[in-house]
């Protein structure tokens, strides 16, 4: 779908799912993903989609200015964890059954029997997956004070355009990449879906509910909306 907003041409993806509000992202792709209530009206859409079109515009500006570089998965190429850089240092042993990825040394390190990139990558993405979820869960067992209703089901997924997002069934899910921010963004992340297990809507009492767990949130959501070209693995 496509718009004009001060004669540039805005194009747009909608992606339905079941939730209550309408949202609108612009990846490091230079991609408008707009995600909307299944069955919302269209015309109803569009109005508001247009109605963005400044922001959008901005948007796209700032986008144009991220240093969007390739992952090359080679020895002393930096990778974030928790905030931190670390250089990759990546140890060939033909002679090991099972590959090993640690921070060690203050690096990334890879231990394995194969030099394929693809291998590599697969392994780090399992690392930041498996470390990911430990530090959810931890995050969520210590905020769940806060709240009376607990998640269904916890889970960490590959995603490209979601830091995290809850389900209508209390289900929680959260990006593998997430470990890469600080302990105190993934704080953030994990309260913000948390209050979605009250409040499934981006309302005044959603918003009063975060800010009485993280007062100082949106020194967080501002780190992450700065920094979040620099959390990728692609």
């Amino acid at each position: 779908m496509k718009f004009y907003y001060n004669s540039k041409e805005i194009e747009y993806m909608v992606v339905y799912s079941k939730r209550k509000t309408i949202a609108i992202h612009i990846n490091r792709d230079k991609n408008v993903i707009v995600r909307a209530p299944i069955g919302i009206d269209k015309n109803k859409l569009k109005e508001l989609v247009e109605s963005k079109g400044n922001w959008i515009i901005n948007k796209l500006d700032e986008v144009k200015h991220y240093k969007i570089h390739e992952k090359k998965y080679q020895n002393g190429e930096l990778f974030l964890f928790l905030g931190k850089e670390y250089p990759l240092d990546i140890v060939v042993n033909n002679k090991i059954n099972r590959p090993v990825v640690e921070i060690k040394d203050y690096s990334l390190k890879v231990t394995t029997n194969s030099n394929d990139k693809e291998c590599i990558k697969s392994l780090i993405e399992y690392f930041y997956r498996h470390e990911t979820l430990k530090i959810i869960n931890a995050r969520i067992k210590y905020y769940q004070k806060y709240f009376k209703i607990q998640p269904n089901n916890i889970r960490v997924k590959k995603q490209k355009t979601r830091w995290g997002s809850c389900s209508s069934l209390k289900n929680l899910n959260f990006n593998l990449k997430l470990s890469m921010a600080k302990i105190s963004v993934i704080d953030y992340i994990v309260v913000h879906e948390m209050s979605h297990l009250i409040h499934l809507n981006h309302s005044k009492d959603f918003w009063n509910l975060v800010r009485s767990v993280l007062p100082n949130y949106e020194e967080e959501k501002k780190w992450l909306r700065s920094n979040e070209s620099k959390l990728y693995l692609e």
